[in-house]
């Protein structure tokens, strides 16, 4: 059984997106709290009850969190059902229902599942949660299209000025972006479920190169969601991404195309321009005529071409093939140099000074013609 929102492997702005499809109707008035009070549990725990829509008969309904940590089953007994609990942070979480997912944020509350017009609807007794985790995914949804679109325009643009000026434009979008859910959610007294987004952000196209906003987003998180699962994965990139942030050392050993191994500081001395590509891009290709022309300064720098090609041996005859002269490397050494370096889409280059430290990430082919030439 697949909950497809729950596979880490597919691009979270597409798969993650469906509860954000929903409107939400929260219901006030005295009737709705008096009958969530008789089902609420004082213990600190969840309550979810629901309904299951018309002409639907079913047995069992199962629910089931993100983090994999529960998964429960209950009887429904004239199309309603019932879960009780307890999480210890905010989780986003689905009610099957003949396999099929309906999303919501669990968390501990009395949580009441309706229809309306045929959509579900959650309603909290207590927790503002589900409307700002709705508001933020529909709001990445519409950042991510308009990075996508400048991303295209960058792609298309044999004009290095012109690719230079987009990779401007996609970087403050990203920080824009990510600037404004630090100012949405820094004057909130309850930040219930922040977690989530910031989780999102680390792997959101563009904003997860921003560490810096997403340091200050952690330390907004209440102490249980520090601790808890989207806690963890974030704290992790943070100790990642620092490791790999602008004037930062960095070394990795590898072996190159022909078997022969190095260490990254093996080229102290010189600049280091390390450059992720693939055989499947045809940007990537046509920037070797400007690449060929920076390896040209061999005094200077040292250009190593990074392959994220899955296919090694298409890799080999394709750089073997095109007689490229600089060092070509394929991805998978000891460490997963993909990973290391949060690359997100190719062609990327990251420029290192002659002592070993990075001074840029994203770094343009024309920006580093310039520092060769003042050289």
């Amino acid at each position: 059984m697949a909950v497809i929102f729950f596979n880490p492997k597919l691009n979270c702005r597409l798969c993650m997106n469906r509860i954000l499809k929903y409107k939400y109707l929260f219901i006030p008035g005295l009737l709705f709290f008096l009958f969530a009070c008789r089902s609420y549990q004082p213990s600190g725990g969840f309550v979810v009850e629901g309904t299951l829509p018309k002409r639907k008969q079913l047995k069992k309904v199962v629910l089931v969190t993100e983090d994999r940590a529960l998964r429960d089953t209950a009887e429904a007994e004239k199309r309603k059902f019932r879960f009780t609990g307890k999480v210890d942070y905010p989780v986003r979480a689905a009610v099957l229902i003949e396999n099929q997912p309906v999303e919501f944020v669990l968390a501990n509350d009395y949580i009441r599942l309706k229809w309306h017009d045929g959509k579900p609807e959650f309603l909290y007794k207590k927790l503002h949660v589900n409307e700002p985790v709705k508001d933020y995914f529909l709001k990445a949804e519409s950042y991510i299209e308009k990075y996508k679109k400048l991303m295209a325009t960058e792609v298309q643009s044999g004009d290095e000025n012109v690719k230079s000026h987009f990779m401007r434009l996609e970087d403050s979008l990203a920080r824009t972006f990510a600037d404004s859910v630090y100012c949405a959610w820094k004057t909130r007294t309850d930040r219930t479920g922040l977690s989530i987004i910031v989780r999102d952000l680390t792997r959101l196209i563009g904003t997860k190169d921003q560490p810096g906003i997403i340091k200050n987003l952690y330390a907004l998180l209440p102490d249980n969601e520090k601790n808890g699962f989207y806690g963890q994965k974030i704290k992790n990139y943070l100790e990642r991404t620092s490791k790999i942030s602008e004037n930062k050392l960095v070394n990795f050993e590898f072996e190159d195309i022909n078997g022969k191994k190095y260490q990254l500081q093996d080229f102290r001395g010189k600049m280091i321009l390390l450059g992720f590509w693939a055989t499947w891009c045809g940007p990537c290709m046509a920037e070797w005529p400007l690449l060929k022309k920076i390896a040209a300064h061999k005094d200077k720098i040292v250009v190593i071409s990074i392959s994220i090609d899955k296919d090694k041996e298409r890799w080999r005859k394709k750089v073997k093939a095109s007689g490229l002269p600089w060092i070509h490397v394929h991805y998978l050494q000891k460490e997963d140099l993909k990973q290391k370096f949060y690359i997100s889409g190719v062609p990327d280059h990251i420029l290192i000074d002659e002592n070993g430290k990075i001074v840029k990430r994203k770094v343009s082919l024309k920006e580093v013609m310039e520092i060769l030439e003042n050289k």
